[in-house]
């Protein structure tokens, strides 16, 4: 008989967007959390703790194509992740939103590693 696996959601951070959470494969305390699930309205994506970074850097670049600050034409996000590549489009105010809730989550995870 397999044992079935439990999934465990640890929060990091959330805004108005969203909001993300260490995603461990059990209860184990001393697994490592190196993914991240981020939650945006019905999406989930499982990132490596890693790929958050680059995530980041991608945000940041569509904010910079468009210097406009009436822009209302909707940006195209291009994430590559170890699961899979993901495309989607968003308003300005929404990535900036995003933005928050990535560098937010970067900032509680570099601060849980210093504390820790």
């Amino acid at each position: 008989m397999t044992k079935n696996k439990m999934f465990y959601l640890q929060t990091i951070y959330h805004n108005n967007i969203g909001a993300t959470y260490f995603f461990k494969d059990n209860l184990d305390p001393d697994l490592s959390m190196n993914k991240i699930q981020i939650i945006i309205g019905d999406i989930a994506l499982i990132l490596e703790d890693n790929e958050i970074f680059s995530f980041l850097e991608v945000i940041e670049s569509v904010k910079m194509a468009c210097k406009c600050d009436d822009c209302n034409e909707l940006k195209q996000i291009t994430c590559n992740t170890s699961y899979t590549k993901l495309i989607f489009k968003s308003t300005r105010k929404n990535i900036n939103e995003l933005e928050d809730l990535i560098k937010g989550t970067i900032f509680e995870i570099q601060l849980n590693s210093l504390i820790n």
